[in-house]
């Protein structure tokens, strides 16, 4: 049976073609939503299996903590390191707060006992940094690093040890 065409058909005819479209319609959508669901769930799913694949080892971090026999402590060096730079004529100050972090609580008197000499020789690192390299997160990283190889050798040379794991920056202001 040959197709009729739109001009030929009755009105209830028509109608029913009207509602027959719509109702595929109505499945292409429902098919689309589900695919998207599918897909939806399939990336929540694999961002979360990859998250859990990345997720640092809590043993790994217990394991650490045992070589060394204990965790992290934080001494803050204050008050904060103010230094002034002189820029196309116009005075520049940068303000730095300092956190040191090692692993045994007993050091930090020893380290308060040489806190002059550490003031002294990083006020002298920090006024020999170029004003605008300081600007760059680069700047910051190699000051930072600096700054703990000032801070272990003089605690190495003091205490025969260096006691610091690493220079933090608590703050940083730059004008």
């Amino acid at each position: 049976m040959a197709e009729q065409d739109d001009d030929e058909l009755t009105p209830e005819e028509l109608e029913q073609r009207k509602e027959i479209a719509q109702a595929r319609k109505r499945k292409r959508l429902i098919a689309l939503a589900a695919a998207l669901s599918v897909l939806i769930v399939a990336s929540i799913g694999g961002t979360l299996a990859l998250l859990k694949m990345l997720e640092d080892d809590p043993d790994a971090e217990l394991s650490a903590r045992e070589e060394t026999g204990y965790a992290a402590v934080y001494y803050t060096l204050r008050p904060a390191f103010v230094s002034s730079y002189q820029i196309r004529g116009r005075q520049r100050q940068l303000q730095v707060e300092l956190a040191l972090m090692l692993r045994d609580e007993s050091k930090i008197a020893r380290i308060e006992q040489h806190m002059p000499s550490l003031r002294n020789n990083v006020l002298m690192v920090l006024s020999g940094q170029v004003y605008e390299e300081l600007r760059t997160p680069e700047g910051k990283e190699l000051l930072r690093q600096e700054l703990l190889q000032e801070i272990r050798d003089i605690l190495t040379r003091e205490l025969g040890e260096p006691v610091v794991e690493q220079v933090l920056f608590t703050g940083f202001v730059m004008q």
